[in-house]
């Protein structure tokens, strides 16, 4: 199964690459000669952007969640495993701090 994430990452790449691709032609397109043409493609970035940003929400709703979620495992499991969590904590305090005095 996909993470959801990287299905809603896609889509707003996607998206964003349409909207680039859209201001692009805009800015190459005659300035006066096809105001239809260019009030058709403004509107089409518009669309675009309301799309991106759409999703982009979408993906801070979910990797929020996905965060909160996480924070409350890691909380269940050190109030189940106080020792535990100790002693990793003091392992990967030496390790920082074996690594950052090598530096």
């Amino acid at each position: 199964m996909t993470d959801p994430y990287e299905t809603q990452k896609m889509k707003l790449i996607h998206d964003l690459k349409t909207a680039v691709s859209d201001v692009q032609a805009l800015m190459h397109a005659p300035s006066a000669d096809d105001k239809s043409s260019v009030a058709a493609l403004k509107q089409s970035v518009s669309d675009q952007l309301g799309k991106a940003m759409d999703r982009l929400h979408r993906l801070e709703t979910y990797a929020s969640d996905k965060l909160t979620h996480t924070a409350q495992s890691t909380q269940t499991y050190v109030q189940n495993h106080p020792l535990q969590a100790v002693g990793l904590s003091a392992v990967l305090g030496l390790l920082v701090g074996l690594l950052a005095r090598r530096r």
